[in-house]
């Protein structure tokens, strides 16, 4: 376990949950087994038409630290994250997704890495499985990014992604919803010239559904090119030019699939 002053801060984790009876308790039950335990789970429920809500409310029953929010009409991902987001308390903000696991040292791993080098965005590699769990590859991720570096990869980072709130403004947290929402935020932090660190060690599982975004590769990539362009307003020339790295990366990873 972490040792010191800080070993108890606490640790905010925001997930957003729509239409995920099927994955929601794996998610749970990882949180719960996290070797790190000073942590609060906010989940909103964005008005899903399964039994995700009905579920929540039996695990806020036996869970304490679960805290459960709801939205009065479907409003997507980033209105719900930001939803969680407001409610916080936590100094460290953890993202996870309803269909997401983590490892359970995964908490433990990044506060000790956070608070023994002072980062103040953390992310690590994770496995992407299919949505019956099985294997499909590693991401393994560098050792630190920026704003550039960033642009021109693939990896967005939700479910290993942790922001400390003493060294990063709590104001760029909210989402826009927008194509790549979760790019979107993490750009938006970088852009003021904070530096990510990551450790490259598989800390959390990815569930990758045949409908998502991040499973069409066309879709995937012109939404980057959105990002580059409309949202980040960068010029053609230095767009195109993140975009090979973003399409290098893109093949690398899809190539270990195979």
């Amino acid at each position: 376990m972490i040792q010191g002053q800080n070993a108890n801060d606490l640790v905010s984790i925001i997930t957003p949950a729509y239409n995920c009876e099927c994955f929601i308790e794996d998610m749970f039950r990882s949180v719960q087994r996290q070797t790190y335990t000073n942590w609060e789970l906010l989940i909103t429920e964005d008005h899903s038409q399964d039994g995700t809500w009905e579920r929540l409310c039996r695990f806020a029953e036996e869970e304490p630290r679960l805290k459960l929010f709801r939205t009065k009409c479907n409003c997507g991902a980033a209105n719900a994250r930001n939803v969680s987001i407001s409610h916080a308390k936590g100094r460290y903000i953890a993202y996870l997704d309803a269909d997401d696991m983590w490892i359970p040292n995964k908490l433990e791993k990044q506060i000790c890495f956070m608070q023994h080098n002072s980062v103040p965005m953390c992310y690590a590699g994770i496995e992407t499985v299919d949505k019956n769990g099985g294997h499909i590859n590693y991401v393994h991720v560098p050792l630190k990014m920026g704003y550039k570096d960033f642009l021109a990869n693939t990896l967005t980072a939700s479910p290993v992604m942790v922001i400390d709130t003493e060294l990063v403004d709590r104001d760029l947290l909210p989402m826009r919803p927008l194509p790549r929402e979760d790019l979107c935020a993490w750009l938006r932090i970088l852009k003021t010239g904070i530096t990510a660190y990551g450790i490259d060690e598989t800390l959390a599982k990815y569930r990758k559904h045949e409908d998502s975004s991040s499973a069409n590769l066309v879709k995937m990539a012109g939404q980057t090119w959105y990002v580059y362009r409309k949202v980040e307003k960068l010029g053609f020339f230095f767009s195109l030019r993140c975009f090979v790295g973003y399409a290098y990366h893109a093949v690398r990873k899809r190539m270990r699939e195979n």
